[in-house]
């Protein structure tokens, strides 16, 4: 199974991640083999994982970063790997980029392989994603300070999550100006 995550939206990408390796924890209580593709040590390592069966589990988990490092002709043996085990059940593949796919990479945007993309949050669905993440926290703020903190972070959930983590270590979680 091939899953590909991908986007400019480095938190959310990353939770994602994150929910998949947990639910594979628990069905198979066994950690991820992990390889950033822009060291030439890892792509040999990721290639040797892909094609190798092991005799005592029933399935293998991979995380894959940093794919649109790869040099042509690496690239090349990287989408056959991947095509080559797009229904694999043994085998579950997470591609984690934060390009958009390129024409090489729009078969992932298919069934059987699962995609998620994660751009940039703007207007409303912005708000309701930092009315969430407050609610998480258990943080109250007055709309002043909700406007100043959202203009402030811009788009950047990274750093909005980061100050709402940091004002949720207040004593106070009802927060205004």
């Amino acid at each position: 199974m091939i899953i590909y995550l991908y986007g400019p939206d480095s938190y959310r990408r990353q939770e994602k991640l994150k929910e998949y390796v947990e639910r594979y924890k628990e069905k198979y209580a066994r950690g991820a083999g992990v390889f950033y593709l822009d060291k030439k040590e890892d792509f040999d390592r990721f290639k040797d994982f892909s094609k190798s069966q092991s005799l005592f589990e029933v399935s293998k988990l991979g995380l894959v970063f940093n794919i649109s490092d790869l040099e042509k002709a690496e690239l090349k043996e990287f989408l056959t790997i991947v095509k080559d085990n797009l229904d694999n059940k043994g085998l579950t593949l997470i591609l984690n980029s934060e390009k958009k796919p390129t024409k090489d990479f729009t078969f992932l945007l298919k069934s059987p392989a699962i995609s998620h993309n994660f751009e940039n949050l703007e207007g409303v669905d912005l708000r309701k994603f930092f009315d969430l993440e407050l609610k998480k926290r258990g943080l109250e703020m007055d709309s002043e300070s909700k406007n100043l903190l959202l203009m402030s972070c811009g788009k950047d959930t990274c750093e909005m999550i980061s100050e709402m983590d940091k004002l949720a270590l207040l004593d106070e979680k009802k927060i205004n100006k």
